[in-house]
């Protein structure tokens, strides 16, 4: 059996159909389709009962799934093993998170963690931390969801709250909240796609002290937490920004800062054959430092 073809089998399984398979693989749906197709007629079995919603694996197609499933643990646990030899943590880490972690947190200390460990080459993947870490598109998920595979080791890396902000600018033209209800007199921004903003903050900044029978608008939904943050920073309005914000460097002020968001966890995880990986554990430990240095309430 050619591995390749097992290789876009695998993946193909773990993602659930051809056209989800294309980015991991880089190959396209046609392409991926002819080379399981030629596997199916190699081996001569069928390993996809195929229909319109998609692609369920057959008896022999989970059978196989699982054996390559296997091989593929196995040569990451050699791996390991080869890298347990060395002296310093090295080698490629790809990290797949979400933009408001990625942004301004793990970008701003990608220096210092990359002085530390010189010979680690990091990949920062800003996909909301939903990369397949069973078909190697990523070695870290750091997200606010635990993982769904019960085969992923995770840890609760730190929990954390938004508050509002605004521009200095913003609030000399239009005045600086004084209660929770004063809100019903700004502007207010808020995100529009990010799904972690959208579990943790939600419609916390329109609902907070607002009359139920009178709900507030947002002036503007974004759909980007970098671009919120860049047009409070204009002064277009009060916004909710995660904890982990350094409001001084990006020229923001806080509101109301007795209020903040219900808080949220955000989890660490990778799999379960990398539980000796140097360079994560590296990874791992500098961040629960670097943690250790914030406020996140």
């Amino acid at each position: 059996m050619d591995w390749d073809k097992l290789k876009t089998f695998y993946t193909v399984a773990e993602t659930g159909s051809f056209s989800a398979a294309q980015e991991p693989l880089r190959r396209s749906q046609s392409a991926l389709s002819r080379q399981v197709a030629t596997l199916e007629e190699t081996l001569d079995v069928q390993l996809f009962h195929r229909h319109a919603r998609g692609l369920k694996l057959t008896e022999q197609g989970e059978l196989l799934r699982k054996t390559v499933e296997d091989i593929l643990e196995q040569v990451s646990v050699a791996e390991m093993s080869m890298q347990e030899g060395w002296s310093t943590p090295r080698g490629p880490l790809k990290i797949s998170t979400t933009a408001a972690f990625g942004a301004f947190f793990l970008a701003p200390r990608l220096n210092l963690f990359c002085e530390l460990y010189p010979e680690i080459t990091v990949t920062l993947l800003i996909d909301d931390g939903k990369a397949n870490l069973s078909v190697g598109e990523a070695d870290v998920v750091i997200r606010s969801s635990p993982p769904e595979q019960s085969e992923l080791i995770q840890r609760r890396l730190f929990s954390w709250s938004c508050g509002a902000y605004a521009s200095p600018d913003y609030l000399r033209c239009h005045g600086i909240p004084q209660h929770p209800q004063d809100l019903d007199h700004h502007h207010l921004i808020t995100l529009g796609r990010d799904p972690d903003f959208d579990a943790l903050a939600g419609r916390w900044l329109l609902d907070l002290g607002a009359d139920p029978d009178a709900p507030r608008r947002s002036r503007a939904a974004i759909g980007d937490v970098h671009c919120l943050q860049q047009a409070a920073s204009a002064g277009l309005g009060i916004v909710a920004l995660p904890s982990i914000v350094t409001p001084a460097l990006l020229g923001l002020a806080p509101v109301l800062p007795t209020y903040s968001s219900p808080m949220t966890n955000i989890y660490f995880s990778y799999a379960a054959c990398f539980r000796k990986s140097k360079k994560i554990a590296a990874l791992r430990d500098f961040l629960v430092r670097s943690l250790d240095t914030v406020d996140l309430t």
